[in-house]
């Protein structure tokens, strides 16, 4: 890398820490564009997460809109769920909510694997985190559901509500349902 390209990087990352309001998300966003743009096969989206919460400025949907369709392999649309119930300036929601509906393949469990890591009262997790890796389609919810109801601070039932669109085998629902109603921030009922 040039030492021209490096002082740009260097000015981007300084962005990240000095960006204040409309000019530093304005600044700001070529940076991200440029890292995305190195690393096409981003596959860990808790970093872009993390830029993303770090900038809560960026106005530019456009591009994020075409990071999107560009990248299907990028499945977590959690904090697509979270930006669409927290930022009601983005006009353009009926697109998130489409592109949420069409993409089946939703594998973000990144927040039940932290959830199990934080808890070692659970003997058997190995065989858990296999099980989710492998079977997006989990059809054995029971310990899921044990697991949901001894951690009633979950939040992130993203992978619930897929869960439920994908098995309409599982008579269940009712607690999914009582637990999400116990969640007011989210917003979005009616995907269910």
């Amino acid at each position: 890398m040039g030492k021209m390209e490096e002082e740009k990087e260097e000015a981007g990352e300084n962005e990240i820490e000095e960006g204040q309001g409309d000019e530093g998300s304005n600044t700001f966003t070529p940076y991200l564009r440029h890292l995305i743009s190195q690393t096409p096969h981003i596959s860990d989206t808790s970093y872009l997460r993390h830029l993303i919460s770090q900038t809560p400025h960026i106005s530019d949907t456009s591009y994020l809109r075409h990071l999107i369709s560009q990248t299907p392999h990028i499945s977590d649309t959690s904090y697509l769920r979270h930006l669409i119930s927290q930022t009601p300036h983005i006009s353009d929601t009926s697109y998130l909510r489409h592109l949420i509906s069409q993409t089946p393949h939703i594998s973000d469990t990144s927040y039940l694997r932290h959830l199990i890591s934080q808890t070692p009262h659970i003997s058997d997790t190995s065989y858990l985190r296999h099980l989710i890796s492998q079977t997006p389609h989990i059809s054995d919810t029971s310990y899921l559901r044990h697991l949901i109801s001894q951690t009633p601070h979950i939040s992130d039932t993203s992978y619930l509500r897929h869960l439920i669109s994908l098995t309409p085998h599982i008579s269940d629902t009712s607690y999914l349902r009582h637990l999400i109603s116990q969640t007011p921030h989210i917003s979005d009922t009616s995907y269910l």
